[in-house]
């Protein structure tokens, strides 16, 4: 069982593992630290500037029988490291979750939008799949978002093109 949180004092995503269902758990190991602000634990950003924002952390692992079985995966979002906006990022251990890739940008958008709230999912396949709210339909505005997925077929290195899920946008920026 792997266990993943946010220190949102320290800016910080931290995993635990436990090889016992739980009853005991190991050591705790960074996985990555935010250059989003988490102090104020609630984040504003244009698409929800009244509630705000947690970047948490999910993840799955690659089942066994796949090209990277054992491999855990974790998703979140941060800000960009060129602009103001947060794009979705993906993660991965080889080790348990002793040691940590660097990030991986998953959103293949050309404008500063916002893309947050990221999940992960592994298919039975080894694909890995990560969906996430996108305001690139609303740029510059960035307040009315679309969700959309992409997908890795070589273990989280390289994504494919992204794929708008929904048919319509919501918004969910007033109050």
């Amino acid at each position: 069982i792997y266990a993943f949180w946010e220190d949102w004092v320290r800016r910080q995503i931290w995993v635990d593992r436990s090889l016992d269902g739980g009853a005991t758990w190991g050591t705790d190991h960074l996985v990555a630290t935010y250059r989003l602000n988490t102090a104020p634990f609630f984040i504003p950003i244009p698409p929800q500037p009244d509630r705000g924002v947690l970047p948490m952390p999910f993840s799955d692992c690659a089942p066994a029988g796949t090209e990277f079985e054992n491999r855990v995966y974790v998703t979140y979002f941060d800000k960009s490291p060129t602009s103001q906006d947060t794009d979705a990022y993906v993660r991965f251990s080889d080790d348990g979750g002793v040691t940590w890739s660097s990030d991986v940008e998953v959103d293949d958008e050309a404008v500063d939008a916002y893309q947050f709230h990221a999940s992960i999912s592994v298919g039975p396949d080894g694909t890995v799949g990560v969906s996430f709210y996108d305001t690139r339909a609303d740029f510059p505005a960035n307040r009315r978002t679309n969700r959309f997925a992409a997908f890795s077929t070589d273990g989280g290195q390289t994504w494919s093109a992204n794929q708008r899920l929904s048919t319509r946008q919501s918004d969910e920026s007033g109050p």
